[in-house]
């Protein structure tokens, strides 16, 4: 079952946990969208339209998913991954289930962003810490997210999460 992000777009949440979460998740990553900036938001769409080798069908592009765990992720403090240069995005159902949704907002945008910054082909763009500060930088002065809030946020639930599994 899929459930709409971008229906103009054809671009659908693929994978979610119950069907109330993958609804609010919709709602909050198409209001996400929205306040995006337009620039932003074509980069976005003609990255994931064009043919790339991280993207073998741009018809599938992008895949976005919330799962139980992170592909090839072993920081327990992550609660989403944008991976394959922009073409697939997951975030952590224990985190989609407890994050308000000025927090999720935050957190998908700053996923959308290290896409942003792989269709700009951006140099630093490459998984590193300066591409973690740019994304942060970006998120939060360009595109109006607080990345500090959601920090606050997580410290105060405590980490490692309360929804990580593995947590002693």
């Amino acid at each position: 079952m899929k459930l709409p992000l971008l229906a103009r777009h054809d671009i659908h949440l693929q994978d979610f946990g119950s069907e109330k979460q993958g609804a609010r998740f919709a709602a909050v990553f198409r209001d996400t969208w929205q306040r995006l900036p337009l620039s932003a938001r074509r980069a976005l769409l003609a990255h994931w339209r064009a043919p790339d080798v991280f993207c073998f069908d741009s018809r599938r592009s992008p895949r976005v998913a919330i799962v139980h765990y992170l592909s090839r992720v072993d920081d327990p403090d992550v609660m989403g991954v944008c991976r394959l240069k922009g073409h697939e995005f997951q975030f952590q159902v224990g985190a989609v289930a407890a994050l308000p949704d000025e927090h999720l907002a935050t957190l998908i945008a700053h996923e959308l962003c290290h896409g942003y910054l792989a269709a700009k082909k951006h140099p630093d763009a490459d998984g590193s810490e300066w591409e973690e500060n740019l994304v942060q930088e970006i998120n939060g002065i360009e595109w109006g997210f607080d990345e500090d809030a959601l920090d606050d946020y997580c410290d105060a639930i405590g980490r490692p999460y309360p929804w990580r599994a593995d947590r002693e």
